[in-house]
């Protein structure tokens, strides 16, 4: 959810009008928010409320109906408020559930005391009882730790408590309550929390719509029934063998063999067979693909949904195959297929967002290189023809500005409008002017190999019938002929293997530039930069100093555990917000994208963070207890061996003395 509190300094409000605790407590002015204390260090800010607030925004307890919006209403009038029994000073309904936050007086009963034994307290109620209360006398509650679990005896029947079991779990507490002061920031708000909501539902009934459509029965499920068979032994002597081709064989000999058996079976009694033949060509969909051969890895990954055509594991394998193959729109597309037919699948977020993360990587890099102007595929030298070089771009809007070299075009490039600069011709032995077609930012359509085609064809039709003529003909000829052998060399060299590495290595295809499956093993590791490296050794033919350190480089980045894991969860892609603040990281803004579900509606920033504070504190604490306690008894057992010593030194006194009386 990212809109234009996200991140910002606006947070946890925790003031008092009556009685204040200043250790805890923060306050703010009239009609404003604190900022809140979480966050690239952000210091406290302070201020003073006389008013209530207007609404709250709470979140951080696993109770989830507590978080979320409240809105003040009248306590006198509302239905709810009364139904609990409490005499309410302020009260505050929430906008998602039947919970109710309110300022509860103290009950004339005495059927039960207060917290902080006061003649008011807040009071977290569930719609029939109160399940969280904090001290009173506050016009703004806290949040976290101040909150206190509550075991109240029944309004209706005294002798009998509301709660017969309370969790203690500090995990149920409000860590973050946030005092709204102005009308128009709380509607806000509201829109904000149900545009999550609605994100969040929309994710989780997503392919509602298409299972609705399916035919009902096992041929619409989505996975297999528990207990598929294991492999025949032909499969696995094939395995170990590690013959692909064999091991394929065996699986789709053994796949047609309980599709035949299933079709024989009445009704669903055929189903765990054919269930067992579609998992068997799911397997050698994967074997093809981990031996590169891709298309026969596509044909059983379309066989394996045949008859189940929701199945799961083959969209994921379909999105893998596309990964291998450097095609990341449509792996992106295959992973998101299986959110639509089950969101749960083991290990599915991982997926979308390597999918993802190759995806913006190569959109980045590719605006990178339009916004220096530089091709990866050629340069402009191979892009020069027999009467130009290049466009020359400069800066001022004057043709003969500044210039600015990073933005110079290749010839056949039409320039666009708000472009200053000129051709670059072939001057031919000086019969020819070096420059054409000035332009300054007004002008547009310029395309250079055509100005200086223009420019020469003008400067022959000046010379014609002059020895000069003829001169400046040859000089073409023996230029377009020169272009011509270079291109040639060129294109060999762009075709050769170190280039197709170089390309790689630009756009960042580690995996490609190892010919590894986007799930490699470490031994698939291995065996791949072998066969790389000695395919790129300098002394071979084909190799060349670049291409072997591209493969070690691949290399060192996907055998490092750590590294590996960086570069798949796009932590190079991790960019700051406009205050220069980092921002959230991709793996997790990618994660809230295709499951808002798993994550709160956190408009003031993280609310755990006072939590974790607590969590640590306490950590820290049973370490230094358990420190004192290891000391104190190594100190008893250090003890206990000094005197057992001293007994013994005592005892070999007596019975030295004792000989020697003996002596004597």
């Amino acid at each position: 959810m990212a809109h234009r509190w996200q991140g910002k300094a606006v947070a946890v409000c925790i003031a008092c009008c009556v009685v204040m605790h200043t250790t805890t407590a923060q306050l703010v002015g009239p009609g404003a928010m604190a900022p809140r204390t979480g966050g690239a260090g952000r210091q406290r800010s302070f201020g003073y409320v006389r008013e209530p607030a207007l609404g709250f925004f709470v979140a951080g307890s696993d109770i989830d109906d507590v978080n979320g919006v409240y809105f003040r209403v009248d306590p006198t009038t509302e239905p709810s408020g009364k139904a609990t029994g409490h005499n309410f000073h302020l009260l505050y309904k929430s906008t998602k559930s039947n919970w109710l936050l309110g300022l509860a007086f103290a009950p004339e009963d005495g059927r039960y005391q207060t917290v902080g034994n006061m003649n008011t307290e807040w009071v977290f109620v569930d719609g029939q009882a109160d399940r969280l209360a904090h001290e009173g006398e506050t016009i703004l509650p806290g949040a976290g730790d101040r909150w206190k679990h509550v075991r109240r005896p029944s309004r209706f029947h005294p002798g009998e408590f509301e709660h017969h079991h309370v969790d203690e779990s500090m995990d149920n507490l409000p860590w973050q309550v946030v005092g709204i002061m102005d009308e128009e920031r709380l509607r806000q708000l509201y829109n904000y929390q149900q545009h999550h909501l609605r994100l969040v539902r929309d994710a989780l009934h997503a392919g509602e719509s298409q299972r609705a459509a399916l035919p009902a029965g096992g041929r619409a499920a989505h996975a297999p029934p528990s207990g598929v068979p294991n492999p025949p032994e032909a499969l696995l002597e094939a395995e170990e063998a590690k013959d692909y081709n064999a091991r394929i064989d065996a699986l789709e000999a053994d796949a047609i063999r309980l599709e035949n058996e299933g079709m024989r079976l009445p009704g669903a009694n055929g189903e765990p067979a054919m269930w067992t033949a579609a998992m068997r060509r799911l397997q050698a969909a994967e074997t093809a693909r981990r031996a590169r051969e891709f298309t026969l890895a596509r044909k059983f990954v379309e066989k394996s949904r045949l008859h189940f055509f929701r199945f799961d594991a083959s969209y994921v394998e379909e999105g893998k195959l596309a990964y291998d193959q450097g095609d990341y729109q449509a792996a992106l597309a295959a992973f998101a297929r299986v959110l639509d037919i089950n969101r749960n699948f083991d290990g599915l977020n991982v997926w979308l967002v390597r999918a993802r993360a190759a995806i913006d990587r190569q959109k980045r890099l590719e605006e990178e290189a339009e916004r220096h102007g530089t091709s990866d595929a050629v340069s402009l030298v191979e892009r020069e023809t027999a009467f130009c070089i290049a466009w020359r771009q400069t800066g001022g809007c004057m043709p003969h500005g500044p210039r600015e070299p990073q933005r110079d075009m290749p010839c056949d490039a039409r320039i666009p409008a708000g472009n200053s600069g000129f051709c670059e011709c072939r001057t031919h032995g000086g019969l020819m002017a070096p420059q054409a077609n000035p332009m300054t930012c007004q002008g547009m359509g310029v395309r250079c190999d055509e100005a200086c085609s223009a420019a020469f064809q003008g400067r022959m039709s000046h010379l014609q019938g002059t020895s000069e003529a003829d001169t400046l003909v040859a000089f073409a000829k023996q230029m377009e002929d020169s272009i011509s052998s270079a291109r040639a060399e060129s294109l060999a060299r762009q075709n050769s293997p170190s280039v197709d590495l170089v390309r790689k290595m630009l756009k960042q295809q580690y995996y490609l530039i190892l010919s590894l499956p986007c799930d490699f093993t470490a031994k698939e590791l291995k065996v791949a930069f072998r066969k790389e490296s000695l395919r790129m050794h300098p002394d071979k033919h084909g190799g060349s100093n670049d291409g072997f350190q591209i493969v070690s480089q691949a290399h060192d980045l996907l055998s490092d555990d750590e590294r590996r894991r960086a570069f798949d969860e796009g932590e190079d892609l991790r960019t700051d917000d406009d205050d220069n603040n980092e921002r959230e990281p991709y793996v997790v803004r990618v994660t809230k994208e295709y499951y808002p579900d798993r994550f709160g509606f956190h408009p003031f920033g993280d609310p755990f963070e006072r939590k974790r504070q607590i969590v640590e504190q306490e950590r820290k604490r049973r370490e230094l207890d358990e420190q004192r306690r290891n000391a104190a008894a190594a100190a008893i057992a250090a003890e206990e061996e000094a005197q057992k010593e001293r007994e013994r030194e005592r005892r070999l006194d007596a019975m030295t003395t004792e000989h020697d009386a003996t002596e004597f």
